[in-house]
């Protein structure tokens, strides 16, 4: 059996397992491996600048829109997040700090029950909800990774201290390092966006098999939820924007975030 990915991704592929995906290798600052192989919607083929959602990935691109919102003076880390949302000042949460929210402190790992009857685009209800949920532990007391809360939290909290949203701050990030990164994907790009395939696990003895294809919205059709679910495509991304590299070259890495 071949280990390098290029052939693992080729024969997952191959096999029904995957339909459709991209590796990439970056070793010492050089493109070791730039792959792809399948379709990203069952019928066109999965390219260099097919856009993917990664879920909990996005995460740091997430902070990095806050911290730059520090880095310019409109924050504070240890800032009172109540300082500037009032009413998440109760239940037990008046002591949370921009600090605790970065790093997964706050003690809102979850959103409440209440959660499961509103739509996941009805940002303002699921802010309220957070601002009157009580934490489950004292703010900076342990760590818990808000998983589904994360981007919510720091979407109003820079909302609130600079009128911008999450996704804007850090499109403007991405622009300037010439990234092909995005917390809200834009209409223009929504072709470029891989459909998510929900794959089977193998009965015994059996072989995985897709359970969709292309049901339902995909998540990238999502661009009003603050939720950080960022979207990249590969490396060789480089075709569009000289901060990626594209041949196989030493390069500075990770990407500058300056001009």
């Amino acid at each position: 059996m071949s280990l390098h990915p290029s052939q693992v991704l080729d024969d997952l592929v191959a096999s029904g397992r995957e339909s459709g995906a991209a590796v990439a290798v970056v070793r010492d600052g050089v493109v070791e491996v730039d792959h792809c192989a399948g379709t990203r919607d069952g019928t066109d083929p999965w390219t260099s600048d097919t856009l993917v959602m990664t879920f909990s990935i996005a995460k740091p691109f997430a902070a990095l829109a806050l911290l730059d919102a520090v880095a310019d003076g409109e924050l504070g880390l240890d800032q009172p997040v109540d300082s500037v949302w009032p009413a998440y000042g109760e239940a037990g949460k008046e002591g949370t700090t921009v600090r605790h929210l970065l790093s997964h402190q706050a003690g809102l790992p979850v959103f409440p029950e209440e959660a499961l009857g509103v739509e996941y685009d009805d940002r303002e209800t699921l802010v309220d909800l957070l601002a009157r949920t009580a934490p489950v532990h004292p703010p900076g007391a342990a760590v818990a990774e808000h998983a589904l809360t994360y981007g919510h939290l720091l979407d109003e909290v820079l909302r609130r201290a600079t009128g911008e949203p999450l996704a804007e701050r850090f499109a403007r990030i991405a622009e300037v390092a010439g990234w092909d990164l995005h917390l809200r994907v834009q209409g223009r790009d929504l072709s470029r966006v891989a459909t998510l395939v929900e794959v089977a696990r193998p009965a015994p003895g059996g072989r995985a098999t897709s359970t969709t294809r292309g049901g339902g919205r995909r998540w990238a059709d999502r661009r009003d939820c603050s939720i950080p679910r960022c979207s990249t495509p590969t490396a060789s991304a480089a075709r569009r924007s000289p901060r990626w590299p594209c041949t196989r070259r030493r390069v500075p890495w990770p990407p500058s975030t300056t001009t």
